[in-house]
C-alpha cells in the first residue's frame, strides 16, 4: 500500500495543525465497499458521508488519494477512482480499462497506479487527480503473485512484494514514462503481505507471517536488514511521518503493535490493553499526517477503531462510528 506515501506529498512547510485529521475512509467487501467519517481529534468520528452513487465495482483492498481524488484498489478487473471532499461527499465514479486478473493490493505515484494482479503481470495505469485513469502502459512482469505496492518519497524507485523467490523486489521508477529499470535490490523475507518506505527513504518496512523486517536502503541497493518476531501473523504495517514508529496490524490479540524504531533497532512494544484492545483480526492499520491518530480496520464489528497517539504513548480508543461497516475493514486512510 501507499496511502501513507501520498498522504504525505506535498506536506512539506505546513504546519502540524494544518495536517490535523479531516476525514476517514475505510474499505472492504460490506455493503457499500466504502465508507466515509469526518473526523475530529478531539471529537472522533462524525456523521457517516453519503454513499456514492454507483459502489466501487468490488470489494476494495487499498484506498490512495491524490489532489481531492480517492483511488480504490478492488479485488475485481476494474479499478475505481471519485472525486472526495467532506463539502462535496462523493463525485461520480471513474473506471479502469478492464484489466486481466483479480487485485490483491496496489499503490499510486502522482502519475500512476500500480495493480498487484492475482498470478498476473503487475499493471501499470496512468491517473490525473481529476480523476481519470489513461490507456493502460506497459506491464512489470510477474515473478510469483504480487500483493503490495509502495511507491519511494518522490517516486523514483517503487518496491513489489509478494510470494515466491524474492518475496521483494525493488525498481528505479520513471514517473513520466510510466516504466521500470534494472531491478536494484531484491530480499527475500517468507512473504511480502505489505510493505511502506520510511519518510526519508532509508529503509523498507516489511510485513510477512509473524515477521516485521526493516531493509536499509542505501539510496540505490539494499543494505542490512534487520527481522522482528511479532505477537501474529502480520497483514498491514504503517510508518509515522518521522520514521521513528512503526504499526503492525496483525491476527493475535492485541491486534495493533507498535515499536519505536531508530537506526536498526526495535525498542519495546506498544499495544492496546483491557477494553481497548480492537474486537478481532487487524486487517489495515494507517497513521493520521500529523501522527496523533492510528487508524485501524479490523476483521469483526465495529470494524474500525481509532486511537489517540503522542511520543510513544497509546490514548484511549475513540468512541465508535454512529453508523458502522457491517463487515471487515481491509482498508483504510485517514487525512
Amino acid at each position: 500500500m501507499s496511502n501513507l506515501i501520498q498522504v504525505m506529498m506535498g506536506a512539506a512547510g505546513r504546519s502540524r495543525a494544518s495536517l490535523a485529521p479531516e476525514y476517514v475512509i475505510v474499505g472492504g467487501g460490506f455493503t457499500g465497499r466504502v465508507d466515509a467519517y469526518p473526523f475530529d481529534y478531539s471529537t472522533g468520528f462524525g456523521t457517516i458521508v453519503t454513499a456514492p452513487a454507483s459502489v466501487p465495482s468490488a470489494a476494495v483492498v487499498d484506498i490512495d488519494k491524490l489532489g481531492d481524488s480517492i483511488f480504490l484498489t478492488v479485488s475485481g478487473t476494474t479499478h475505481n477512482a471519485y472525486s472526495f471532499t467532506l463539502a462535496g461527499g462523493w463525485g461520480t465514479r471513474v473506471n479502469s480499462a478492464t484489466l486481466d486478473k483479480t487485485a490483491f493490493g496496489g499503490g499510486i505515484s502522482a502519475n500512476y497506479m500500480i495493480v498487484a494482479q492475482n498470478d498476473n503481470n503487475y499493471a501499470v495505469l496512468p491517473i490525473t487527480d481529476t480523476p481519470t485513469f489513461g490507456t493502460r502502459g506497459t506491464d512489470i512482469p510477474r515473478w510469483g503473485d504480487g500483493f503490495c505496492v509502495a511507491f519511494n518519497s518522490d517516486n523514483t524507485y517503487v518496491a513489489l512484494g509478494g510470494q515466491n523467490s524474492d518475496k521483494v523486489r525493488v525498481f528505479p521508477w520513471n514517473d513520466s514514462t510510466g516504466t521500470v529499470g534494472t531491478v536494484a535490490g531484491t530480499y527475500n523475507p517468507p512473504i511480502a503481505t505489505d510493505l511502506v518506505w520510511a519518510p526519508d527513504d532509508s529503509f523498507l518496512f516489511v510485513v510477512g507471517d509473524n515477521k516485521l523486517f526493516a531493509i536499509t536502503w542505501t539510496g540505490s541497493a539494499f543494505s542490512t536488514a534487520y527481522e522482528l518476531t511479532l505477537a501474529g501473523i502480520a497483514n498491514s504495517v504503517a510508518v509515522t511521518s518521522d520514521g521513528a514508529y512503526v504499526a503492525v496490524a496483525h491476527a493475535t490479540s492485541p491486534y495493533l503493535s507498535i515499536y519505536p524504531f531508530s537506526g536498526g533497532t526495535f525498542g519495546t512494544v506498544v499495544q492496546p490493553t483491557g477494553g481497548n484492545i480492537p474486537s478481532g483480526t487487524g486487517n489495515a492499520v494507517a497513521f493520521s499526517r500529523d501522527d496523533r491518530v492510528i487508524l485501524l480496520g479490523h476483521e469483526t464489528s465495529p470494524f474500525v477503531s481509532a486511537y489517540q497517539w503522542s511520543s510513544g504513548s497509546l490514548g484511549t480508543k475513540y468512541s465508535n462510528p454512529a453508523t458502522l461497516p457491517n463487515s471487515g475493514v481491509d482498508a483504510v486512510l485517514i487525512y
